[in-house]
């Protein structure tokens, strides 16, 4: 569920926790774009990452709740 999170956000890299040899290759890429440019770039979709924040969230919620009560 994260790893489809992340990739729909744009919001890092994924990678299987069992390859070392990928977790390293991520890790250098970013550590080698530091190197460059003194930051890591980020270009995470705002309009995805907002729909996981805690007004969304909440008011997703709130909606259930409500339905729940009214019937």
């Amino acid at each position: 569920m994260a790893a489809v999170l992340i990739r729909e956000a744009n919001a890092g890299t994924v990678v299987d926790s069992r390859n070392r040899q990928e977790i390293k290759d991520a890790i250098l890429k970013y550590y080698r774009e530091f190197e460059r440019t003194g930051n890591v770039s980020y270009a995470g979709k705002e309009g995805v990452i907002r729909r996981y924040e805690h007004p969304a969230l909440a008011e997703k919620l709130a909606g259930i709740l409500d339905s729940l009560v009214s019937r």
